[in-house]
């Protein structure tokens, strides 16, 4: 199993063939995919890479006071 800084180096490199659309939504999709995978297989280094995420998500959140009703890539997507 690929470790997420590796998925993501891959993505970064190759998007459309890792998420079939050069999208953020399509990235966010993605990462709903791995996490559940992760949790569903009990990945012992899956916590590690959740908390990591999820302060990112949090910042994002924060720095444009986004509230919990938005997503992510709704957020980033609005503001770039």
């Amino acid at each position: 199993m690929e470790d997420l800084y590796k998925t993501l180096q891959t993505i970064k490199q190759h998007p459309t063939v890792r998420l079939g659309k050069h999208s953020i939504f399509h990235l966010e999709a993605f990462f709903f995919g791995y996490y559940y995978m992760m949790r569903h297989l009990e990945m012992p280094y899956y916590m590690e890479n959740f908390k990591e995420f999820d302060n990112l998500i949090r910042w994002i959140r924060n720095k444009y006071d986004a509230g919990k009703n938005r997503s992510w890539a709704s957020v980033i997507l609005f503001y770039s």
